[in-house]
C-alpha cells in the first residue's frame, strides 16, 4: 500500500496533477468513509493541440477504499523533458496552490517506491524520460488502496478548480478542472 508519508509534498502534488490528467479522478461513487468525488469539469484548454489526450476515463472508489480506474491517455508525441504547472484553488482558501515540477524527475522519484514502481509498470508508464509516443491504459484490475489517506479526507474535502499545464519539449497540454470532494449526499 502506498502511504502519504512515503512521498515528499512535491511528489504528492505532482502525482495529483498527473492523476487528473490520466483520468483516475473522474467519477467516484459514495464509498470510502462516506466521501464522494464529483468531477464537474475536466476538459482540454485547446482541443486538438495536446500532447496528452484522454479516452474513456472513469473511476470508482469502493467501500473498501480501493480506487479503481479505467480508460487510457495517449501521449501523442514523445518527449525528453516535461514541466507540470498547476494552479489550484479551493473554495474558502484565499491563496491558490501554485507550482511547477519536472514530470521526469518526479517519475524517477516515484519509481524508488516498490508499490509505485509496480503500478507504473502495470499502467505502462516508464520510470524515467524519455517518453515515447504511446497509449497508457489502466488495467481492468488496477486498484490503489487509499485507506492510509482516510484521516486526511476531512482536511482535503471541498471544491477545487484550476488548471494543469504540461509544457514538454514536443508541445503542450492544458486541462481545466472543477472537482468537488465531500462526505454525504
Amino acid at each position: 500500500m502506498i502511504g502519504y508519508d512515503s512521498y515528499s509534498a512535491t511528489a504528492l502534488k505532482t502525482t495529483i496533477a498527473v492523476l487528473f490528467v490520466c483520468g483516475y479522478l473522474f467519477i467516484f461513487s459514495y464509498a470510502c468513509d462516506g466521501y464522494k468525488v464529483t468531477i464537474k469539469k475536466l476538459e482540454e484548454c485547446e482541443k486538438g493541440k495536446n500532447v496528452f489526450v484522454l479516452h474513456d476515463a472513469n473511476a470508482v472508489l469502493s467501500k473498501e477504499c480501493l480506487a479503481s480506474a479505467v480508460g487510457c491517455v495517449d501521449i501523442t508525441k514523445g518527449f525528453k523533458n516535461c514541466k507540470v504547472n498547476y494552479d489550484i484553488r479551493k473554495t474558502g482558501i484565499m491563496f491558490p496552490i501554485r507550482g511547477e515540477n519536472d514530470m521526469c524527475e518526479e517519475m524517477a522519484k516515484m519509481s524508488q517506491y516498490p508499490q509505485a514502481l509496480k503500478m507504473m509498470q502495470e499502467y505502462n508508464i516508464t520510470a524515467s524520460c524519455p517518453m515515447q509516443k504511446t497509449r497508457m491504459c489502466v488495467p481492468e484490475n488496477g486498484r490503489l488502496n487509499v485507506t492510509s489517506l482516510k484521516d486526511k479526507f476531512n482536511f482535503l474535502s471541498g471544491q477545487y478548480t484550476g488548471k494543469i499545464t504540461f509544457t514538454c519539449d514536443c508541445g503542450k497540454s492544458c486541462f481545466d478542472f472543477d472537482v468537488k470532494f465531500k462526505r454525504g449526499k
